[in-house]
């Protein structure tokens, strides 16, 4: 991202909106049905319903062309303007002179606004469901650790040095602090006009990270838990289920057992070449289609493994198939997808038709779910579909054949030419 945002010309459409735009300062009838005023430290001002949809169609399209990397935020761009605003109809009487030029000068105010220089946000997000021992460690542009004391006062969070200090203090207490206190976050710098801005990008390059890590959950512990940006839902957890029968026997049991957490170390051990991939498609800030349409679907496949239900699983893991396996065209698609799925499993004729077999059949159940609004699935039916998307989003993050593609419609010529070659007896 650039240093600093190239400076704008004076923009026209904004000194005209400013010429023509004239609120009534006090209430009338026709303000009156269009929501609150406008309040600033100079007053109050009343615009009608009409010239709130003006000023909203020319903040709408300056946001569109002085934030299109989204370093600046609606929010900071709409209180610039409406200081524009404030300034031309001049409540006070002080700025005084020609209504004209105090356009000229509100317009240079904001056109000096959108130009100034981004400056460098670090945000800090806490992300639940690490094994604490693997902590601290970079994944992409993120940098998941502790979260600090200092941070943790801020937030009026116990650390873990403040939960330790707890646990000595309290009756019977071990002197030992538990992982439940300690907090992770995932922590980045972002370049950006305004924290709104900030917070959103960082925000969204955070549950970007953890989405692909969530991809490997399957290469760590069978109960692991999955990660959850916290900002979005809070972790798995155990809980108990209660059962009485009609003579008021107690068959209650414990439904889910406490997960273990996710280690990056077990993860790296285990499939080292496609989490390298990941990381480097994450770090790279100009990916090409191919490299986009990968990271696309890990998102997708870390979505279905982290899901709380098999149907969204299934539906998510689809969606991660298509992602890859179907990159551009919308026709024939379940033919494309089975075909796919069934070349990449074996080189034996007979295996490639059961395996494209099972996956119309399992695409099927996934349009119901979409579709049809199927609400259960079988668990050993989510499992096989999470191994089958596991199995060919792994293949083709490895793939030193795909690696040298740049375009989707290079993918989808790759995968036809695969499909095209004629399989063993």
């Amino acid at each position: 991202m650039p240093s600093q945002r190239d400076k704008p010309q004076v923009i026209s459409y904004v000194r005209e909106f400013l010429r023509g735009f004239r609120p009534s300062e006090r209430p009338t009838e026709e303000s009156s049905n269009s929501g609150f005023p406008w309040i600033r430290r100079e007053g109050m001002l009343y615009p009608t319903r009409e010239e709130k949809g003006k000023y909203q169609e020319v903040l709408t399209r300056l946001h569109h062309e002085v934030a299109d990397k989204e370093d600046l935020s609606s929010a900071a761009l709409d209180t610039a303007l409406r200081a524009a605003v404030f300034q031309v109809v001049d409540l006070s009487g002080k700025r005084g002179g020609k209504r004209s030029d105090r356009v000229r000068s509100a317009a240079e105010e904001l056109e000096s606004f959108v130009g100034r220089p981004a400056r460098d946000f670090v945000l800090g997000i806490e992300v639940r469901g690490f094994d604490v021992d693997t902590i601290p460690f970079d994944f992409g542009r993120v940098r998941f650790e502790r979260m600090s004391d200092v941070d943790a006062r801020i937030i009026g969070k116990p650390s873990s040095s403040t939960a330790a200090e707890s646990a000595k203090a309290s009756p019977g207490g071990s002197g030992e602090a538990s992982n439940d206190h300690d907090a992770v976050v995932g922590s980045i710098k972002i370049r950006a006009h305004d924290r709104i801005a900030a917070e959103r990008l960082g925000e969204r390059v955070v549950r970007e990270t953890v989405e692909c890590l969530n991809h490997f959950l399957a290469n760590v512990h069978p109960v692991s838990s999955a990660l959850y940006v916290l900002t979005e839902r809070t972790g798995a957890s155990s809980f108990i289920r209660f059962i009485w029968d009609s003579d008021g026997e107690d068959s209650s049991y414990q439904h889910a057992p406490s997960p273990s957490l996710y280690s990056i170390d077990i993860v790296r051990e285990r499939q080292g070449p496609a989490v390298e991939r990941v990381q480097d498609l994450l770090k790279s800030e100009s990916r090409n289609e191919v490299e986009e349409l990968l990271l696309q679907g890990v998102r997708w496949g870390g979505r279905a493994l982290a899901a709380h239900t098999a149907e969204d699983s299934i539906a998510f893991a689809f969606t991660a198939l298509e992602c890859v396996l179907v990159p551009s065209g919308r026709d024939d698609v379940i033919q494309r997808l089975a075909a796919r799925v069934g070349c990449l499993a074996s080189e034996d004729a007979s295996v490639r038709d059961g395996v494209s077999r099972w996956t119309k059949g399992a695409y099927d159940v996934r349009s119901r779910i979409v579709h049809d609004g199927r609400i259960e699935v079988g668990v050993s039916e989510r499992d096989r579909v999470m191994e089958v998307m596991l199995f060919v989003l792994n293949e083709l993050l490895t793939s030193p054949d795909i690696e040298g593609l740049v375009t989707a419609k290079d993918l989808e010529k790759h995968l036809a030419n695969m499909t095209s070659k004629p399989a063993s007896t």
